[in-house]
């Protein structure tokens, strides 16, 4: 009797659990690792490294044109110091950088690295017909193909259960009509940074972005291209880009939009969630890269491990004011150290007992 209700129970218990998962909010599409890119496998291995390295370069920064930097060139020098795996199904082939490397590399060569979290974009999209509006449905091809794009530029991006909850919250009408109130209501199950409501009619798409009390009006078409360079321009809003049309060059911000920018975020409250999600980029100088110091040649560096323990051991030396990394090779790490004036670089190196001097500027690591 005893083990009757006993499994009655736990049936009970996990018709329960069932019901509450059936009716969890739907959550942001799984972004993937931003340090992680899938390239062609029949490739050689140099160039892969090279197109993975740009696909994280790009989600990490949020700007397609940041591969075009000079610095950059100083970034896949240093790749195959920086990769955690290599896996290879099919034709294609994943490798993933360790993150840490990676955004320290970034950060000390002055790229520009996007904060986390990023802004969150919950996308509706509907198709009006002859007779009615209806929603176009998740996992169909233009939500894949946003997603796609999204994926691309480093863009959480989330798509509604259009479940019952859903369904009852706001209709396709008021959708089409752009009822604010009624959609907004309707997308804080999910708790979004910004909402994107697309309108298909025939082969064109009228959207419309909110993201901070702002309204953004885009037409896109419908093929793959339109649909990818339209998340693009999403994105470009939501991290405080700006691009110019057509070009894909990231422009500087000049003094207007920064004033604007301010005047914004004086009329956002502390208390707005997304406030602390903006991201307001620096300018980074595009010239010549060539960073004042010395070259130095370390070997024994042979992992990600070694490299990190190199160069944070350098940094901490009394004299040294930057360490720049210039490439790597069959477990040599070539290295710009700028020292104080007036200091003697062999007389800073010193003072690091794992470094063993083997010539002319040119040195062992001993261990981390």
């Amino acid at each position: 009797m005893f083990a009757s209700c006993y499994q009655v129970t736990f049936r009970i218990l996990l018709l329960l659990v069932s019901c509450l998962l059936l009716t969890v909010p739907g959550q942001a599409e799984t972004l993937a690792d931003l340090y992680s890119a899938d390239v062609d496998g029949s490739l050689p291995r140099e160039r892969q490294i090279e197109q993975a390295l740009d696909q994280v370069l790009v989600k990490l920064s949020g700007r397609p044109a940041v591969v075009q930097l000079p610095e950059v060139a100083v970034m896949k020098d240093n790749a195959p110091l920086l990769i955690r795996t290599v896996e290879t199904e099919g034709t294609r082939t994943q490798i993933s950088f360790e993150p840490q490397s990676v955004s320290r590399l970034m950060q000390s060569l002055g790229l520009p690295l996007l904060p986390e979290p990023r802004p969150e974009v919950l996308v509706w999209l509907a198709q009006e017909g002859s007779d009615a509006v209806v929603f176009v449905e998740p996992g169909t091809e233009p939500y894949q193909m946003l997603a796609e794009g999204a994926m691309q530029r480093g863009l959480p991006l989330q798509v509604p259960l259009l479940d019952l909850e859903d369904q009852l919250a706001l209709s396709t009408d008021q959708l089409a009509s752009g009822a604010q109130e009624v959609i907004q209501h309707a997308a804080s199950r999910y708790q979004p940074d910004a909402v994107l409501v697309g309108i298909r009619r025939g082969e064109q798409v009228a959207w419309t972005l909110r993201y901070h009390g702002q309204r953004y009006d885009e037409r896109s078409g419908t093929d793959r291209q339109a649909l990818q360079q339209l998340i693009g321009r999403v994105a470009d809003r939501v991290f405080g880009l700006e691009q110019q049309a057509g070009s894909g060059q990231t422009q500087q911000t000049n003094q207007a939009d920064q004033a604007s920018q301010a005047s914004r975020a004086e009329q956002t409250t502390p208390t707005d969630p997304a406030a602390s999600m903006t991201y307001v980029p620096q300018p980074v100088e595009v010239g010549p890269f060539q960073p004042d110091g010395q070259l130095l040649l370390i070997e024994g560096v042979n992992n990600t491990a070694d490299y990190l323990a190199v160069t944070a051991a350098l940094r901490q030396l009394n004299g040294v004011e930057t360490v720049v990394s210039a490439g790597q090779q069959a477990g040599a790490l070539r290295l710009i150290v700028r020292v104080a004036p007036q200091t003697r670089l062999d007389a800073v190196l010193r003072q690091e007992p794992r470094l063993m001097a083997e010539g002319s500027q040119r040195y062992r690591w001993t261990g981390q």
